[in-house]
């Protein structure tokens, strides 16, 4: 072999490794740029001047009946709601309410709920449709009901509030092949009375 031909090959050696490493740093560089990881369960949502952080999300899709007891003593979905003095030097009131999706098919009033408890234990367990009921949100028609509310200052946070929703097993049968989905509203005002 000459000297060309190894100089030849060494260079198209060269080339092509140098080829590989770059497409290899491109590659990495752009997937670690677009790799977006997608919380479901843990959100942070802001409703006018308000900040609603929501834990266990999950717990609006009931998966299986419960007794009453098993059912306060279920993982809650809890929030948290604060109105931050950056976005806001005036007070709020908020309203959070359950609703049915497009995917839900089971009657609401076979679904019990508890507003009241702590993160271990929930209390008064209630039927779903026993709380205040209204139609429509911001043009949104529909069947909501209220499940919590409060007012908040400027600058505070409110106590951590838990949420549990279960079918109750009394009402068991009645759900063979059925879908329950839920979605929450939060719903928030500022009281601009207190200007």
């Amino acid at each position: 072999m000459k000297i060309s031909d190894i100089i030849k090959k060494q260079t198209t050696i060269i080339v092509l490794a140098v080829l590989v490493v770059t497409i290899t740093a491109i590659g990495v560089s752009y997937s670690v740029f677009f790799d977006v990881k997608s919380n479901k369960n843990n959100q942070v949502v802001t409703a006018g001047t308000l900040k609603v952080s929501l834990t266990n999300v999950n717990t609006l899709k009931p998966t299986e009946p419960l007794s009453t007891g098993e059912g306060l003593k279920m993982t809650p979905l809890s929030y948290t709601v604060s109105n931050p003095q950056a976005s806001s030097s005036l007070p709020a009131t908020y309203k959070l309410y359950i609703g049915a999706s497009s995917n839900n098919n089971v009657d609401l009033s076979k679904i019990k709920i508890s507003n009241e408890g702590d993160a271990t234990t929930g209390q008064n367990a209630k039927l779903l449709n026993s709380l205040t009921k209204i139609t429509s949100i911001d043009g949104v028609s529909g069947t909501f009901y209220e499940v919590g509310s409060g007012k908040v200052a400027v600058g505070a946070t409110e106590p951590t509030k838990y949420l549990r929703i279960w079918v109750d097993e009394e009402n068991a049968p009645a759900m063979v092949n059925q879908k329950i989905q839920l979605e929450l509203y939060i719903v928030s005002v500022v009281d601009e009375a207190a200007t």
